[in-house]
């Protein structure tokens, strides 16, 4: 990937990125006082960086910001996460991020390694489409909470 074609990627990526989140409540009326404020938690995709790539695979580190904008902490965060190139499955992660305090933000680095025979036509499909969508789906648990995101859709 020429350094051109990864900052179009990362500027599709970013400025792609959206947040879908809906809050679990633990179906007692008035209970969700007492979970964290997951769903008004925000996840954004910060960064690609330059992948490190092998003859068989290839190692695409991305970076995530959680940004707690509340007034209440949100404990320990975790999560499963798949991560998608032109809708194929190319990786996962099962991310844990501490607790955000109040108007916190924390970063968290996300190393997905792609093998190659795995991927090989999402991968020839993208390069003769020139599009190299990333997204970034899953769900992420705190404290009894659960918050559904999608980055880069």
């Amino acid at each position: 990937m020429t350094h051109t074609e990864r900052r179009r990627f990362v500027a599709g990526v970013v400025s792609g990125a959206t947040i879908l989140g809906a809050g679990c409540s633990g179906g007692v009326p008035g209970s969700d006082a007492s979970q964290p404020p997951l769903d008004e938690m925000t996840v954004r995709l910060v960064d690609i960086r330059q992948p490190e790539v092998g003859l068989t695979s290839a190692t695409f580190p991305l970076i995530l910001g959680f940004k707690n904008p509340t007034d209440r902490e949100i404990p320990s965060i975790s999560g499963d996460l798949d991560v998608f190139l032109n809708e194929t499955r190319i990786g996962s992660d099962e991310p844990v991020v501490n607790a955000l305090e109040p108007g916190e933000e924390s970063m968290y680095d996300m190393d997905i390694l792609v093998e190659f025979a795995d991927v090989s036509a999402a991968v020839v499909n993208a390069i003769k489409s020139g599009t190299f969508d990333m997204m970034v789906r899953g769900e992420l648990n705190s404290g009894g909470a659960s918050k559904r995101v999608s980055l880069g859709e």
